[in-house]
């Protein structure tokens, strides 16, 4: 059988979807019926944020991303809104600290509006599913830096250098196993020239991809640079 599990610290976000006002849900629904799709949670509250200005941005984010989260989870289990719905409200009432956010009422209450917010919208499923798909991947890149420096060549003398080396430090921090790592790799100028190279190819190759996706009509979902 299907099962969820949801830490204690995900309550808080819960609890503000469940105690959100009637009028503020209701105008947040709407809301997401006009949004287009997004990759991420951030891009998705500010799309959402220029139709509906009833919350605080920070409360609106986490509301987004309580809604995007369960989304994902259905999508990745491949179950109905009402199943998903009924799996988090099972977790977390199992939760010790659930009795303080929730009474019987809010708990069937959340229960309702997560079946609403995700049948609300194709926009939003598109959306979580693009998510998964972008990070269905044993690493994904999180940043990159490139150390740059001299390094001296010694013969006989240990006073005056001989030579010097330019050397460059590629240094990739990635996510495994949903840990933070980090590699760093060796290069001269040579290897600096291969990864132009290869980064320009990439990026004719995305430009003639993107032409694809707009000829046959398909919307093209992307990161937007911070």
């Amino acid at each position: 059988m299907a099962s969820l599990t949801i830490p204690e610290n995900e309550l808080p976000s819960f609890s503000a979807l469940a105690n959100l006002g009637e009028k503020e849900f209701s105008g947040l629904i709407a809301a997401v019926k006009r949004t287009e799709p997004a990759i991420t949670p951030k891009e998705y509250a500010s799309e959402l944020s220029k139709t509906f200005s009833d919350l605080r941005h920070q409360d609106l984010q986490t509301i987004v991303n309580v809604i995007f989260n369960v989304s994902r989870v259905r999508d990745s289990m491949g179950v109905s809104a009402d199943r998903v719905a009924d799996l988090v409200l099972e977790s977390i009432s199992e939760l010790e600290a659930y009795k303080k956010h929730f009474t019987e009422e809010t708990g069937q209450l959340l229960r309702k509006r997560i079946v609403e917010a995700l049948s609300s919208s194709d926009s939003l499923r598109v959306s979580a599913k693009a998510l998964n798909v972008m990070v269905e991947h044993e690493r994904i890149l999180l940043n990159a830096r490139i150390l740059s420096d001299i390094r001296p060549v010694f013969t006989d003398s240990l006073t005056v250098a001989a030579a010097g080396l330019i050397v460059h430090n590629l240094g990739i921090t990635f996510r495994q196993d949903g840990k933070s790592r980090e590699s760093f790799f060796a290069l001269d100028d040579n290897d600096i020239k291969k990864l132009k190279d290869v980064i320009e190819r990439a990026e004719a190759k995305s430009g003639a991809l993107k032409s694809i996706l707009k000829n046959s009509g398909v919307r093209q979902l992307s990161v937007k640079p911070e």
